[in-house]
């Protein structure tokens, strides 16, 4: 069809285009019209990153329009065949045994991406910089948590913070440098003299005090540092000429010693720094004595001597003059011990002419400290009298089970002695163990169900946490009768092993009730509040208690990665509770459970959260224990109080109780 335009339409339409012109092409109008564009915007001119020699990825247009290749890639061509080449960073699930703190993350979880270089985008980035004070830093920026100048010794002036978040007292005043100054470095060390000194340590950012001193071979040198006020924690190091500390002392009080004999002689180096990099302004005093005639006093020899002031002198002790600390006081004489309750611990040491020595003595079946070693232990017999001797020490015993049989396994001890575990492994796989016994309380107490097929020798180990004092025990074993099952293997296709018999189960797994109900220990259960985000247990009167909340019922439905809230993320089960804050309220939530259990704060409630959304998060503790939360709303919030597990529950079960408080 033709259309007619009348003609003064037509007029009217040129006359209007005659007075009008054309913008001029500039870079960033989305055309590519200029000799010196290679790109506008979105327009590229059809070119890819293939053109520009990558073999993939994104091609992009800078502000001045030119091609931006930052996202195209070069995949090496043996990517992804599960070896590291040339080129490639990583290659699927190797990652070259790299982490996210490997380059320069504070944690998180690295990955490999398509084109086997390293993905970084679930690291977590270091905070510092954020200007909000974040776990691990003193300051960032203009956040300085309240502390001043003279928080550290100085009489004034501005702290302020550094590009590692950490205090900064280069503008604050008031502290005057020793007479040793410069001796900032172990190239400046000032002469080190014997005899008492007199010194000030102002470190505004990371100064330290470096002296140096000669010793000859078997010469021994006792430095001891004390400081005058605790505006800053003062620790020293002993370095020999290359640089390699051989003594060092870094107490949490306001005194140190080291103490050190030189084999070969020469220049040593005595640092002393503030500890953590704190600044601070200190005074202290630094004592140095060469070939003291005593440090403690066991090392005076004479009867009735102590040590003071690093000699063995005469002292006489009675009602109205005790003895110095660790000595009693013995006929007149300062002595170690008296009796043996004098001692560190009575049962494991003797007092022999005023000296504790330490008199555990092996029980009949040693030697037994070995797997090899292991002593032959029957059935039905209990042994007393065994002895473990401290420090790590261990016994091991060797008995023979028969399959489709419960045994029960005591050990009889005080736990206010020390702790003694126990575990029980195959003969044949001593890696992993069968049963265990762990508690922090007065014995132990494990049964043994040996599995049809699984009859033969089988090893238990008694062992000392190291650092343990010597402890006496009593050791039985059991036979409490034939079973009809140990495991769920030894019954038929679809049924379980309950109490050592076999049974029909109502369930063994979620997909075998109905929904939303759940598998909880083979019966199915209704869904528990609480479990999912839509349903939260509103939180709207505080304090807000929720008590012995069994943890069984509930399942994962708010998972952080690792690293992103908590080190080992939240992939467990997990009960949510809503908290609507006004701007300003704080929050403490703090939980207590007999599993382990992690805390959160979060913003979003979801399955995979973002790691921004997470407020505040613990899990401090690898059991049963405490975990606590806080934050405060800058302005008005919905919190969402999570208990969760750092992975799912085997098996499902444990009891928590929860205080949250708003203030």
């Amino acid at each position: 069809m033709k259309y007619i335009i009348p003609t003064a339409i037509l007029a009217l339409a040129v006359s209007g285009c005659s007075g009008s012109s054309n913008p001029a092409p500039t870079c960033g109008d989305d055309a590519i019209n200029q000799e010196s564009e290679q790109c506008d915007k979105s327009r590229l001119g059809n070119v890819r990153c293939s053109d520009l020699g990558y073999t993939g990825g994104e091609l992009g247009c800078t502000d001045d329009c030119k091609f931006d290749t930052s996202l195209c890639v070069n995949v090496p061509p043996d990517c992804n065949d599960g070896d590291i080449d040339q080129g490639e960073d990583c290659d699927g699930v190797d990652l070259n045994d790299t982490t996210c703190a490997d380059l320069g993350f504070l944690g998180g979880q690295l990955a490999c991406g398509d084109d086997c270089l390293f993905d970084t985008s679930a690291c977590q980035p270091d905070p510092c910089g954020n200007e909000t004070l974040d776990t691990g830093e003193q300051c960032d920026g203009p956040e300085l948590d309240d502390w001043l100048c003279q928080d550290f010794g100085f009489g004034g002036g501005q702290l302020s913070c550094d590009e590692d978040c950490r205090l900064d007292a280069t503008a604050c005043s008031g502290c005057n440098d020793d007479g040793q100054e410069p001796n900032d470095d172990m190239a400046g060390a000032a002469p080190l003299a014997v005899g008492n000194h007199d010194l000030m340590m102002c470190s505004t950012a990371g100064q330290e005090d470096w002296f140096t001193i000669d010793l000859t071979a078997g010469q021994r040198i006792f430095a001891e540092l004390s400081q005058a006020g605790a505006e800053a924690d003062l620790d020293i190091e002993l370095l020999d000429s290359n640089g390699l500390i051989v003594a060092n002392s870094g107490q949490l009080g306001l005194s140190e010693q080291v103490d050190y004999t030189s084999t070969e002689g020469g220049s040593l180096y005595l640092r002393v720094f503030v500890y953590g990099m704190a600044p601070g302004a200190v005074a202290y005093q630094l004592l140095v004595v060469i070939d003291p005639e005593c440090i403690e006093h066991v090392e005076c020899l004479l009867p009735g001597q102590v040590c003071q002031d690093r000699a063995c002198v005469d002292f006489s002790c009675s009602a109205d003059q005790p003895c110095p600390d660790d000595l009693v006081c013995d006929g007149g004489s300062c002595v170690e011990c008296a009796t043996a309750a004098d001692c560190p611990e009575p049962d494991a040491y003797l007092c022999q002419q005023n000296a504790c020595v330490y008199s555990c003595q092996d029980d009949s079946f040693e030697p037994n400290s070995t797997l090899d070693d292991a002593a032959d232990l029957s059935v039905g017999v209990t042994q007393t009298g065994l002895t473990l001797c401290g420090d790590g020490d261990e016994d091991w015993f060797a008995v023979d089970l028969a399959e489709l049989h419960r045994y029960e396994l005591g050990l009889a001890f005080s736990n206010s002695q020390g702790d003694i575990d126990v575990e029980v492994y195959q003969a044949s796989d001593d890696d992993v163990p069968v049963a265990v016994g762990y508690s922090n309380d007065d014995d132990e107490h494990v049964t043994i169900a040996v599995e049809g097929g699984a009859a033969g020798s089988y090893l238990i180990r008694v062992r000392q946490p190291a650092g343990d004092l010597a402890q006496s025990y009593s050791l039985s074993l059991t036979d409490e009768g034939a079973v009809s099952c140990a495991w769920d293997s030894d019954c038929n296709e679809g049924d379980i092993c309950l109490d050592f018999a076999c049974v029909t189960p109502e369930c063994t797994e979620d997909t075998d009730c109905s929904a939303p109900e759940r598998c909880v220990v083979n019966s199915c259960v209704g869904k528990p509040p609480g479990d999912i985000c839509s349903e939260a247990i509103v939180a709207d009167s505080f304090p807000f208690n929720d008590e012995q909340v069994d943890m069984a019922p509930h399942r994962d439905a708010v998972n952080f990665e690792p690293g992103s809230c908590t080190e080992w993320g939240t992939a467990g089960n997990d009960v949510i509770y809503r908290v609507d804050l006004l701007a300003g309220q704080q929050i403490w939530a703090t939980l207590t459970a007999d599993f382990d259990a992690a805390l959160l704060l979060t913003s979003e409630c979801s399955a995979t959260p973002a790691a921004d959304a997470c407020l505040d998060g613990a899990d401090e503790n690898f059991a049963a224990g405490e975990e606590q939360a806080y934050w405060q709303a800058d302005a008005d919030t919905t919190v969402y109080v999570v208990v969760d597990t750092p992975a799912p529950l085997y098996p499902p079960q444990g009891i928590y109780s929860l205080l949250i408080e708003v203030e």
